[in-house]
């Protein structure tokens, strides 16, 4: 099963919020995220890697700021994951950008109003977010299977933390999911020391029926 393909369109201002939240995507939920500046090879021409990553990627989300608003290749980049169908989630930088256009009636996650680390916060809300509306339901047992990947790649204890803190909000894993936890809280040592353990074992036993 394929991870999630996330696609982040920003102006070159942006660029390192952008990195974080890529980070954060990968590291805490296992996401496959596309930044052009950090997935372009040095002599590669970035617009055919545009053209061929952004037509398959499962979720687009652009970063609304006053340097997107003037950025040719995002807006050029909106309108081709508006047109491919591609499901949009705006993240709003600044009070004065919200989504305009083909994207309007999206929802623009308001990072500007929070606090603390930010690319924590907007990686939690579009993981979320995916799994909290039906119209994302094609990728739910695809996005489950993602944050299956991150508590499998993490080799640290703080990150296992906050992974499991989302996993135990999730349901609807299926058997082969739930199987390959129960394989990570008994072979892996960063899951199965983990502080957080108790409350994903709690979580398993409860929702699923599943000893451990």
């Amino acid at each position: 099963m394929k991870k999630i393909e996330a696609f982040i369109s920003y102006a070159d201002e942006d660029s390192a919020i952008g990195d974080v939240i890529k980070a954060a995507l990968q590291s805490r939920f296992g996401f496959s995220a596309f930044l052009s500046s950090r997935d372009t090879k040095i002599a590669q021409n970035f617009e055919e890697k545009i053209l061929q990553t952004l037509p398959v990627a499962d979720i687009f989300i652009p970063l609304l700021s006053k340097h997107f608003k003037k950025s040719i290749y995002s807006h050029q980049e909106t309108g081709m994951a508006v047109v491919s169908g591609i499901q949009v989630f705006p993240i709003r930088l600044d009070k004065k950008s919200s989504p305009k256009g083909f994207i309007s009636k999206c929802f623009g996650y308001p990072l500007f109003e929070q606090s603390g680390n930010l690319a924590d916060k907007a990686a939690t809300a579009i993981f979320l977010a995916i799994l909290g509306d039906k119209k994302y339901q094609k990728i739910w047992a695809r996005t489950r299977h993602s944050i299956i990947c991150a508590l499998e790649d993490s080799n640290e204890f703080v990150l296992n933390i906050n992974i499991i803190e989302v996993m135990v909000q999730i349901k609807g894993f299926s058997k082969s999911q739930l199987a390959r936890i129960v394989y990570l809280i008994k072979n892996e040592r960063c899951v199965r020391d983990c502080y957080a353990l108790p409350s994903l074992k709690n979580y398993l036993k409860k929702t699923y029926g599943v000893q451990t």
